[in-house]
Protein backbone atom coordinates (compact mmCIF):
# COMPACT_ATOMS: atom_id res chain seq x y z
CA UNK A 1 0.00 0.00 0.00
CA UNK A 2 3.31 2.41 0.05
CA UNK A 3 4.28 4.48 -2.75
CA UNK A 4 6.33 2.35 -5.29
CA UNK A 5 5.10 -1.12 -3.05
CA UNK A 6 8.06 -0.94 -1.26
CA UNK A 7 7.29 -3.49 1.10
CA UNK A 8 5.98 -5.99 -1.80
CA UNK A 9 8.06 -8.07 -3.84
CA UNK A 10 7.35 -7.44 -8.06
CA UNK A 11 6.08 -9.36 -10.28
CA UNK A 12 9.66 -9.06 -12.22
CA UNK A 13 10.96 -10.75 -8.97
CA UNK A 14 8.10 -13.55 -9.40
CA UNK A 15 9.21 -14.45 -12.30
CA UNK A 16 12.77 -14.62 -11.65
CA UNK A 17 11.99 -16.93 -9.11
CA UNK A 18 10.07 -19.07 -11.00
CA UNK A 19 12.85 -20.19 -13.39
CA UNK A 20 14.55 -21.54 -11.16
CA UNK A 21 15.41 -25.47 -11.04
CA UNK A 22 17.21 -25.90 -8.18
CA UNK A 23 17.42 -24.53 -4.20
CA UNK A 24 19.02 -21.36 -4.39
CA UNK A 25 19.93 -20.38 -0.49
CA UNK A 26 20.36 -16.14 0.25
CA UNK A 27 22.07 -16.33 3.12
CA UNK A 28 21.69 -12.71 5.24
CA UNK A 29 24.61 -11.57 7.79
CA UNK A 30 24.40 -8.26 9.78
CA UNK A 31 26.17 -7.52 12.96
CA UNK A 32 24.61 -6.69 16.32
CA UNK A 33 25.81 -3.20 16.46
CA UNK A 34 23.73 -2.62 13.52
CA UNK A 35 20.25 -3.11 15.81
CA UNK A 36 22.12 -0.56 18.24
CA UNK A 37 21.61 2.38 15.50
CA UNK A 38 18.46 3.52 14.74
CA UNK A 39 18.53 3.95 11.23
CA UNK A 40 20.27 0.80 10.43
CA UNK A 41 17.99 -0.81 12.70
CA UNK A 42 15.08 -0.05 10.09
CA UNK A 43 17.11 -1.40 6.99
CA UNK A 44 18.00 -4.54 9.08
CA UNK A 45 14.26 -5.15 9.65
CA UNK A 46 13.45 -4.37 6.34
CA UNK A 47 15.96 -6.41 4.74
CA UNK A 48 14.39 -9.28 6.87
CA UNK A 49 11.05 -8.87 5.62
CA UNK A 50 11.69 -8.59 1.99
CA UNK A 51 13.63 -11.84 2.04
CA UNK A 52 10.67 -13.55 3.85
CA UNK A 53 8.51 -12.97 0.86
CA UNK A 54 11.74 -14.13 -1.23
CA UNK A 55 11.06 -17.33 0.35
CA UNK A 56 7.16 -17.51 0.19
CA UNK A 57 7.16 -16.55 -3.69
CA UNK A 58 10.05 -19.14 -4.44
CA UNK A 59 8.57 -21.73 -2.46
CA UNK A 60 10.49 -24.90 -2.20
CA UNK A 61 13.57 -23.24 -3.71
CA UNK A 62 14.29 -20.40 -2.14
CA UNK A 63 15.56 -20.99 1.51
CA UNK A 64 16.41 -17.91 3.62
CA UNK A 65 19.20 -17.73 6.68
CA UNK A 66 19.19 -15.02 8.72
CA UNK A 67 21.57 -14.66 11.45
CA UNK A 68 22.79 -11.70 13.79
CA UNK A 69 26.41 -11.85 14.72
CA UNK A 70 28.81 -10.42 17.77
CA UNK A 71 32.20 -9.72 17.30
CA UNK A 72 33.05 -11.76 20.11
CA UNK A 73 30.88 -14.72 20.07
CA UNK A 74 31.40 -15.36 16.11
CA UNK A 75 34.77 -13.94 15.48
CA UNK A 76 35.65 -16.96 12.85
CA UNK A 77 32.20 -16.47 11.32
CA UNK A 78 32.99 -12.74 11.13
CA UNK A 79 36.23 -12.87 9.78
CA UNK A 80 35.11 -15.96 7.25
CA UNK A 81 32.57 -13.03 5.63
CA UNK A 82 35.44 -10.58 5.42
CA UNK A 83 37.27 -12.60 3.65
CA UNK A 84 34.55 -13.72 1.39
CA UNK A 85 34.19 -10.03 0.33
CA UNK A 86 31.87 -8.36 2.81
CA UNK A 87 32.79 -5.00 3.58
CA UNK A 88 32.67 -3.14 6.97
CA UNK A 89 31.14 0.13 7.57
CA UNK A 90 31.36 3.06 10.30
CA UNK A 91 28.34 3.51 12.06
CA UNK A 92 28.30 6.28 15.54
CA UNK A 93 27.01 4.81 18.51
CA UNK A 94 26.05 6.77 21.53
CA UNK A 95 26.66 5.08 25.11
CA UNK A 96 26.69 7.06 28.22
CA UNK A 97 26.28 10.42 26.53
CA UNK A 98 29.51 9.97 24.74
CA UNK A 99 29.75 9.56 20.80
CA UNK A 100 31.47 7.25 19.32
CA UNK A 101 32.51 4.98 15.88
CA UNK A 102 31.90 1.35 15.87
CA UNK A 103 32.56 -0.65 12.43
CA UNK A 104 29.63 -3.15 11.34
CA UNK A 105 28.42 -4.92 8.78
CA UNK A 106 25.57 -5.94 6.64
CA UNK A 107 25.46 -8.30 3.38
CA UNK A 108 23.91 -11.33 1.64
CA UNK A 109 25.38 -14.63 -0.03
CA UNK A 110 23.32 -16.18 -2.49
CA UNK A 111 24.12 -20.14 -3.46
CA UNK A 112 23.20 -21.86 -5.81
CA UNK A 113 24.03 -25.04 -7.69
CA UNK A 114 28.20 -24.81 -6.55
CA UNK A 115 28.36 -21.19 -7.67
CA UNK A 116 28.08 -18.03 -4.86
CA UNK A 117 27.70 -14.08 -5.73
CA UNK A 118 27.91 -11.60 -2.61
CA UNK A 119 26.50 -7.91 -2.25
CA UNK A 120 29.33 -6.72 -0.09
CA UNK A 121 27.48 -4.34 2.08
CA UNK A 122 23.79 -2.98 2.41
CA UNK A 123 23.70 0.52 4.05
CA UNK A 124 20.63 2.13 2.95
CA UNK A 125 16.86 0.04 1.91
CA UNK A 126 17.26 1.94 -1.87
CA UNK A 127 16.42 -0.85 -4.32
CA UNK A 128 17.58 -3.43 -2.07
CA UNK A 129 15.09 -5.99 -4.48
CA UNK A 130 16.98 -4.42 -7.63
CA UNK A 131 20.13 -5.79 -5.71
CA UNK A 132 19.40 -9.14 -5.41
CA UNK A 133 17.09 -9.64 -8.44
CA UNK A 134 20.74 -8.49 -10.10
CA UNK A 135 22.73 -10.90 -8.16
CA UNK A 136 20.75 -13.46 -8.44
CA UNK A 137 20.47 -13.03 -12.62
CA UNK A 138 24.16 -13.49 -12.52
CA UNK A 139 24.40 -16.45 -9.94
CA UNK A 140 22.20 -18.60 -12.33
CA UNK A 141 23.43 -17.73 -15.62
CA UNK A 142 20.80 -15.48 -16.90
CA UNK A 143 22.30 -14.09 -20.38
CA UNK A 144 22.04 -10.67 -19.95
CA UNK A 145 23.65 -7.72 -23.19
CA UNK A 146 26.91 -7.59 -23.94
CA UNK A 147 27.36 -3.82 -22.98
CA UNK A 148 30.54 -2.18 -25.12
CA UNK A 149 32.26 1.15 -23.44
CA UNK A 150 33.80 3.37 -25.94
CA UNK A 151 35.37 6.46 -24.19
CA UNK A 152 36.42 9.00 -26.78
CA UNK A 153 37.69 12.20 -25.03
CA UNK A 154 41.10 14.31 -24.96
CA UNK A 155 43.34 13.23 -22.33
CA UNK A 156 40.85 11.80 -20.57
CA UNK A 157 41.52 7.71 -20.12
CA UNK A 158 38.56 5.29 -18.53
CA UNK A 159 40.96 3.61 -15.98
CA UNK A 160 42.40 7.08 -14.75
CA UNK A 161 39.20 9.51 -15.32
CA UNK A 162 36.25 7.31 -15.06
CA UNK A 163 37.18 5.39 -11.81
CA UNK A 164 33.04 5.38 -10.33
CA UNK A 165 31.72 4.96 -14.43
CA UNK A 166 34.16 1.37 -14.37
CA UNK A 167 33.09 0.09 -11.34
CA UNK A 168 29.57 0.70 -11.58
CA UNK A 169 29.63 -1.09 -14.99
CA UNK A 170 31.59 -3.84 -13.73
CA UNK A 171 29.31 -4.39 -10.74
CA UNK A 172 26.11 -4.31 -12.84
CA UNK A 173 27.60 -6.14 -16.16
CA UNK A 174 30.19 -9.11 -16.18
CA UNK A 175 33.25 -8.02 -18.46
CA UNK A 176 31.91 -5.27 -20.70
CA UNK A 177 34.39 -4.38 -23.32
CA UNK A 178 36.50 -1.38 -23.80
CA UNK A 179 36.85 0.07 -27.39
CA UNK A 180 38.90 2.19 -29.04
CA UNK A 181 39.84 4.05 -32.07
CA UNK A 182 40.76 2.19 -34.99
CA UNK A 183 38.78 -1.35 -33.60
CA UNK A 184 36.26 -3.47 -35.19
CA UNK A 185 32.63 -3.52 -32.89
CA UNK A 186 32.17 -7.22 -32.03
CA UNK A 187 29.24 -9.10 -32.86
CA UNK A 188 28.04 -10.32 -29.78
CA UNK A 189 27.96 -6.19 -28.33
CA UNK A 190 24.52 -5.68 -27.55
CA UNK A 191 24.43 -2.33 -26.01
CA UNK A 192 27.06 0.34 -27.06
CA UNK A 193 27.88 3.28 -24.55
CA UNK A 194 29.62 6.61 -26.33
CA UNK A 195 31.15 8.74 -24.25
CA UNK A 196 32.28 12.16 -26.27
CA UNK A 197 33.77 12.02 -29.55
CA UNK A 198 36.46 13.93 -29.90
CA UNK A 199 39.19 11.30 -31.67
CA UNK A 200 37.08 9.33 -33.91
CA UNK A 201 38.19 8.44 -37.58
CA UNK A 202 36.19 7.68 -40.71
CA UNK A 203 36.38 4.34 -40.02
CA UNK A 204 35.33 4.56 -36.12
CA UNK A 205 32.19 6.19 -37.10
CA UNK A 206 31.15 3.74 -40.10
CA UNK A 207 31.96 0.95 -36.98
CA UNK A 208 29.40 2.80 -34.83
CA UNK A 209 26.97 3.31 -38.02
CA UNK A 210 27.39 -0.08 -39.03
CA UNK A 211 26.70 -1.49 -35.34
CA UNK A 212 23.39 1.01 -34.99
CA UNK A 213 22.23 -0.85 -38.69
CA UNK A 214 22.30 -4.36 -37.06
CA UNK A 215 19.73 -3.27 -34.67
CA UNK A 216 22.35 -1.71 -32.24
CA UNK A 217 21.33 0.12 -29.30
CA UNK A 218 23.25 3.00 -28.11
CA UNK A 219 23.64 5.30 -25.08
CA UNK A 220 25.18 8.74 -26.45
CA UNK A 221 26.83 11.29 -24.46
CA UNK A 222 28.49 14.12 -26.27
CA UNK A 223 28.90 17.94 -25.91
CA UNK A 224 28.73 20.64 -28.72
CA UNK A 225 30.95 22.85 -26.96
CA UNK A 226 34.50 21.36 -25.39
CA UNK A 227 35.07 23.48 -21.96
CA UNK A 228 39.01 23.26 -20.74
CA UNK A 229 39.60 24.67 -17.34
CA UNK A 230 43.07 25.81 -16.81
CA UNK A 231 44.52 26.17 -13.50
CA UNK A 232 44.81 30.01 -13.42
CA UNK A 233 41.05 29.88 -13.52
CA UNK A 234 40.18 30.51 -16.98
CA UNK A 235 37.51 28.01 -18.59
CA UNK A 236 37.69 28.01 -22.35
CA UNK A 237 34.87 26.80 -24.37
CA UNK A 238 35.59 25.71 -28.37
CA UNK A 239 32.88 24.50 -30.90
CA UNK A 240 33.06 20.08 -31.17
CA UNK A 241 33.91 19.79 -34.75
CA UNK A 242 33.41 16.13 -34.09
CA UNK A 243 32.26 13.50 -36.58
CA UNK A 244 30.22 12.01 -34.52
CA UNK A 245 27.91 15.03 -34.30
CA UNK A 246 28.01 14.95 -37.84
CA UNK A 247 26.54 11.47 -38.24
CA UNK A 248 23.88 12.05 -35.54
CA UNK A 249 23.27 14.97 -37.95
CA UNK A 250 22.87 12.29 -40.74
CA UNK A 251 20.49 10.66 -38.71
CA UNK A 252 18.47 13.73 -38.03
CA UNK A 253 19.62 15.29 -34.16
CA UNK A 254 21.35 18.04 -34.27
CA UNK A 255 23.50 18.14 -31.21
CA UNK A 256 23.92 22.70 -30.91
CA UNK A 257 27.35 23.93 -30.77
CA UNK A 258 26.28 25.96 -27.79
CA UNK A 259 26.42 26.24 -23.76
CA UNK A 260 22.64 25.75 -22.68
CA UNK A 261 22.42 27.84 -18.91
CA UNK A 262 19.28 28.19 -17.07
CA UNK A 263 18.53 31.20 -14.44
CA UNK A 264 16.14 29.25 -12.70
CA UNK A 265 17.45 26.37 -11.62
CA UNK A 266 21.67 25.94 -11.33
CA UNK A 267 24.23 24.37 -9.05
CA UNK A 268 26.10 26.97 -7.46
CA UNK A 269 29.33 27.42 -6.73
CA UNK A 270 32.10 28.37 -3.37
CA UNK A 271 34.84 30.44 -4.21
CA UNK A 272 37.35 32.53 -1.49
CA UNK A 273 34.49 32.12 0.66
CA UNK A 274 31.86 33.81 -1.69
CA UNK A 275 28.93 32.08 -3.15
CA UNK A 276 28.51 32.64 -6.97
CA UNK A 277 25.49 31.66 -9.42
CA UNK A 278 26.76 29.29 -12.07
CA UNK A 279 24.18 29.00 -14.26
CA UNK A 280 25.80 27.07 -16.94
CA UNK A 281 25.96 24.41 -14.69
CA UNK A 282 22.13 23.50 -14.92
CA UNK A 283 20.34 21.30 -12.78
CA UNK A 284 17.22 19.16 -13.59
CA UNK A 285 14.05 19.44 -11.71
CA UNK A 286 11.81 16.90 -11.22
CA UNK A 287 9.25 18.74 -13.32
CA UNK A 288 11.61 18.88 -16.27
CA UNK A 289 11.54 15.00 -16.64
CA UNK A 290 9.18 12.91 -18.92
CA UNK A 291 7.66 10.94 -16.28
CA UNK A 292 6.42 8.62 -18.83
CA UNK A 293 9.68 7.33 -20.05
CA UNK A 294 10.95 4.67 -18.66
CA UNK A 295 14.40 6.09 -18.75
CA UNK A 296 13.93 8.71 -16.68
CA UNK A 297 11.56 6.81 -14.26
CA UNK A 298 12.10 8.03 -10.68
CA UNK A 299 14.35 10.20 -11.30
CA UNK A 300 14.03 13.88 -9.28
CA UNK A 301 17.75 15.45 -9.85
CA UNK A 302 20.34 15.92 -12.36
CA UNK A 303 22.93 18.10 -13.03
CA UNK A 304 24.27 18.52 -16.05
CA UNK A 305 27.67 20.62 -16.54
CA UNK A 306 28.04 22.92 -19.81
CA UNK A 307 25.43 20.81 -21.78
CA UNK A 308 24.11 21.75 -25.22
CA UNK A 309 20.84 21.47 -25.99
CA UNK A 310 19.33 18.75 -28.86
CA UNK A 311 17.01 19.49 -31.95
CA UNK A 312 15.24 17.23 -34.04
CA UNK A 313 14.83 16.90 -37.79
CA UNK A 314 10.91 16.21 -38.57
CA UNK A 315 11.91 12.87 -39.89
CA UNK A 316 12.35 11.57 -36.60
CA UNK A 317 10.23 13.56 -34.51
CA UNK A 318 7.47 11.09 -34.34
CA UNK A 319 9.91 8.08 -33.03
CA UNK A 320 11.60 10.42 -30.52
CA UNK A 321 11.18 11.12 -26.87
CA UNK A 322 12.64 13.86 -24.89
CA UNK A 323 13.82 12.92 -21.56
CA UNK A 324 14.22 16.20 -20.00
CA UNK A 325 14.73 19.99 -20.58
CA UNK A 326 15.45 23.31 -18.46
CA UNK A 327 13.34 25.60 -17.31
CA UNK A 328 11.36 28.36 -19.84
CA UNK A 329 14.08 30.98 -18.09
CA UNK A 330 17.26 29.37 -19.83
CA UNK A 331 19.58 31.12 -22.35
CA UNK A 332 22.27 29.63 -24.77
CA UNK A 333 25.46 31.01 -25.65
CA UNK A 334 26.67 30.72 -28.95
CA UNK A 335 29.23 32.22 -30.44
CA UNK A 336 31.14 33.75 -27.54
CA UNK A 337 31.53 31.25 -24.65
CA UNK A 338 31.81 33.43 -21.90
CA UNK A 339 32.76 30.34 -18.64
CA UNK A 340 34.52 31.78 -16.05
CA UNK A 341 32.68 32.41 -12.83
CA UNK A 342 32.92 35.91 -12.45
CA UNK A 343 30.72 36.57 -15.39
CA UNK A 344 27.77 35.35 -14.17
CA UNK A 345 27.69 37.38 -10.85
CA UNK A 346 24.53 38.54 -12.52
CA UNK A 347 21.92 37.54 -15.06
CA UNK A 348 22.22 39.61 -18.02
CA UNK A 349 21.06 37.21 -20.79
CA UNK A 350 18.66 37.13 -23.94
CA UNK A 351 17.34 34.35 -25.71
CA UNK A 352 15.48 33.21 -23.02
CA UNK A 353 13.43 29.90 -23.18
CA UNK A 354 13.27 26.15 -22.98
CA UNK A 355 15.82 23.61 -24.48
CA UNK A 356 15.58 20.07 -24.84
CA UNK A 357 18.84 18.58 -23.47
CA UNK A 358 18.28 14.78 -23.83
CA UNK A 359 16.17 12.78 -25.85
CA UNK A 360 15.25 8.78 -26.41
CA UNK A 361 15.04 7.46 -29.96
CA UNK A 362 13.27 4.09 -31.14
CA UNK A 363 12.59 3.35 -35.19
CA UNK A 364 14.44 2.47 -38.38
CA UNK A 365 17.27 4.94 -39.55
CA UNK A 366 19.47 5.15 -42.69
CA UNK A 367 23.03 4.01 -43.08
CA UNK A 368 25.60 7.36 -43.13
CA UNK A 369 27.41 5.69 -45.36
CA UNK A 370 24.81 4.27 -48.28
CA UNK A 371 26.80 5.88 -51.16
CA UNK A 372 30.23 5.85 -49.50
CA UNK A 373 32.89 3.74 -49.74
CA UNK A 374 34.39 2.06 -46.71
CA UNK A 375 36.79 4.23 -45.21
CA UNK A 376 40.37 3.27 -44.64
CA UNK A 377 41.39 2.27 -40.73
CA UNK A 378 44.02 5.10 -40.39
CA UNK A 379 44.81 4.07 -37.01
CA UNK A 380 45.38 0.18 -37.01
CA UNK A 381 45.54 -0.76 -40.94
CA UNK A 382 45.37 -4.25 -40.25
CA UNK A 383 42.23 -4.06 -38.93
CA UNK A 384 39.65 -4.38 -41.59
CA UNK A 385 35.50 -4.66 -41.56
CA UNK A 386 34.77 -8.30 -42.61
CA UNK A 387 31.15 -7.91 -42.58
CA UNK A 388 28.36 -6.89 -44.96
CA UNK A 389 27.37 -3.74 -45.23
CA UNK A 390 24.06 -2.03 -44.01
CA UNK A 391 21.89 0.40 -45.38
CA UNK A 392 19.35 0.77 -42.93
CA UNK A 393 18.38 -0.99 -39.36
CA UNK A 394 16.02 -0.86 -36.83
CA UNK A 395 18.09 1.48 -34.13
CA UNK A 396 17.54 2.17 -30.15
CA UNK A 397 19.21 5.54 -29.21
CA UNK A 398 19.05 7.31 -25.96
CA UNK A 399 21.24 10.82 -26.79
CA UNK A 400 22.32 13.72 -24.26
CA UNK A 401 24.16 16.54 -24.81
CA UNK A 402 26.46 16.08 -21.89
CA UNK A 403 29.74 13.82 -21.63
CA UNK A 404 31.11 15.97 -18.82
CA UNK A 405 28.97 14.26 -16.29
CA UNK A 406 30.01 11.18 -16.51
CA UNK A 407 34.14 12.13 -15.47
CA UNK A 408 35.13 11.28 -11.96
CA UNK A 409 35.87 14.78 -11.06
CA UNK A 410 32.67 15.76 -11.37
CA UNK A 411 30.11 12.57 -10.93
CA UNK A 412 28.50 11.99 -7.68
CA UNK A 413 25.30 9.55 -6.92
CA UNK A 414 23.69 12.85 -5.51
CA UNK A 415 23.67 14.63 -9.00
CA UNK A 416 21.63 11.33 -10.82
CA UNK A 417 24.49 10.91 -13.68
CA UNK A 418 24.84 6.95 -13.30
CA UNK A 419 21.14 6.14 -12.28
CA UNK A 420 20.25 7.66 -15.43
CA UNK A 421 22.92 5.98 -17.44
CA UNK A 422 21.40 2.53 -15.78
CA UNK A 423 17.95 3.40 -16.10
CA UNK A 424 18.92 4.31 -19.73
CA UNK A 425 20.67 0.66 -20.78
CA UNK A 426 17.36 -0.84 -19.07
CA UNK A 427 15.48 1.17 -21.48
CA UNK A 428 17.47 0.05 -24.31
CA UNK A 429 17.51 -3.37 -23.44
CA UNK A 430 13.91 -3.03 -23.06
CA UNK A 431 13.85 -4.41 -19.43
CA UNK A 432 10.88 -2.09 -17.83
CA UNK A 433 11.09 -4.74 -14.89
CA UNK A 434 14.36 -3.83 -13.36
CA UNK A 435 14.17 -0.25 -13.98
CA UNK A 436 10.83 -0.34 -11.74
CA UNK A 437 12.90 -1.98 -8.99
CA UNK A 438 15.86 0.03 -9.49
CA UNK A 439 14.29 2.95 -7.50
CA UNK A 440 12.09 1.04 -5.13
CA UNK A 441 11.99 2.78 -1.81
CA UNK A 442 13.26 5.86 -3.58
CA UNK A 443 10.80 7.91 -2.44
CA UNK A 444 9.69 10.73 0.46
CA UNK A 445 6.54 12.36 1.42
CA UNK A 446 7.73 15.30 3.52
CA UNK A 447 4.74 17.74 3.95
CA UNK A 448 5.38 20.33 1.59
CA UNK A 449 3.25 23.14 0.95
CA UNK A 450 -0.09 22.24 0.28
CA UNK A 451 -1.17 24.47 -1.70
CA UNK A 452 0.87 27.68 -3.54
CA UNK A 453 -1.02 30.62 -2.50
CA UNK A 454 -1.27 31.83 1.07
CA UNK A 455 1.00 33.21 3.55
CA UNK A 456 3.36 30.52 5.79
CA UNK A 457 0.37 30.89 8.76
CA UNK A 458 -1.99 29.23 6.02
CA UNK A 459 0.44 26.68 5.30
CA UNK A 460 1.42 25.72 9.22
CA UNK A 461 -2.34 25.39 10.12
CA UNK A 462 -3.24 23.09 7.06
CA UNK A 463 0.00 21.15 7.70
CA UNK A 464 -1.07 20.85 11.65
CA UNK A 465 -4.84 19.64 10.88
CA UNK A 466 -2.75 16.83 8.64
CA UNK A 467 -1.05 16.22 11.75
CA UNK A 468 -3.84 16.13 13.93
CA UNK A 469 -5.78 14.13 11.48
CA UNK A 470 -3.23 11.32 10.88
CA UNK A 471 -1.80 11.20 14.45
CA UNK A 472 -4.85 11.31 16.86
CA UNK A 473 -8.10 11.16 14.68
CA UNK A 474 -7.19 8.14 12.25
CA UNK A 475 -6.25 5.95 15.34
CA UNK A 476 -9.70 7.60 17.47
CA UNK A 477 -11.49 6.23 15.05
CA UNK A 478 -10.18 2.95 14.85
CA UNK A 479 -10.52 2.67 18.42
CA UNK A 480 -14.15 3.71 18.12
CA UNK A 481 -14.83 1.32 15.36
CA UNK A 482 -13.78 -1.12 17.60
CA UNK A 483 -15.46 -0.55 20.58
CA UNK A 484 -18.36 -0.19 18.00
CA UNK A 485 -17.52 -4.11 16.97
CA UNK A 486 -16.96 -5.24 20.04
CA UNK A 487 -20.61 -3.80 21.76
CA UNK A 488 -22.68 -5.42 18.39
CA UNK A 489 -20.48 -8.89 19.07
CA UNK A 490 -21.05 -8.78 23.06
CA UNK A 491 -24.89 -8.18 21.82
CA UNK A 492 -24.95 -11.12 19.12
CA UNK A 493 -23.51 -13.48 21.88
CA UNK A 494 -26.15 -12.46 24.68
CA UNK A 495 -29.04 -12.96 21.81
CA UNK A 496 -27.41 -16.54 20.68
CA UNK A 497 -26.61 -17.22 24.61
CA UNK A 498 -30.10 -16.54 25.23
CA UNK A 499 -31.89 -18.69 22.54
CA UNK A 500 -29.36 -21.31 23.56
CA UNK A 501 -31.21 -21.18 26.73
CA UNK A 502 -34.40 -21.08 25.94
CA UNK A 503 -33.94 -23.97 23.53
CA UNK A 504 -32.12 -26.23 26.46
CA UNK A 505 -35.33 -24.88 28.72
CA UNK A 506 -37.67 -26.33 25.83
CA UNK A 507 -35.60 -30.00 26.03
CA UNK A 508 -35.62 -30.46 29.30
CA UNK A 509 -39.69 -29.79 29.42
CA UNK A 510 -40.24 -32.61 26.99
CA UNK A 511 -38.55 -34.66 28.95
CA UNK A 512 -40.20 -34.18 32.58
CA UNK A 513 -43.62 -34.35 30.23
CA UNK A 514 -42.28 -37.48 29.00
CA UNK A 515 -41.54 -39.75 32.46
CA UNK A 516 -44.57 -41.52 34.01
Amino acid sequence: MTEGKKFSISKITSDLLKSLDNNLIIEYYYSDKCNEHPLMAQIVLYIQDILIEYENAGRKYVNIIIEELNYRKDMEKIDNLQKSGFQFFPLSERKMGESRQTLAFSGIILKYKGKEKIIPAITNDIGIEYLIDREIEKVIGKKKDKVGVFISKINKKYEDDYISLKKTLNVEFDNPVILDSGVNIPEDITTLIMIGGDNLTDYDIFQIDQFLMREGKAFIAINGVNVFQYSSGNIIGNPNNSKLISLLESYGFYVKKHVIGDNDSFYPIFKDNEVFRYPVWPEIQSQNFNENHMAVKGLKHLLLFWPSNIELENKIKINTAVLFHTSDNAFSLKDEFKLDIISYKFPVYDNIQEYDLAVAFEGKLNSFFNDKNIPKNTVNPAVKFTGIKKDSGDVRIVLIGNDVLFEEKFINEEFGSLYLLLNSIDWLAKNKGMIEIRSKGRFERPLDKVAKTGIDSGFNYRKNLIIIISTYIIPVLFIIMAIIIRFLSHIKNRELRSLFNKSDDTVNRKKEQEQP
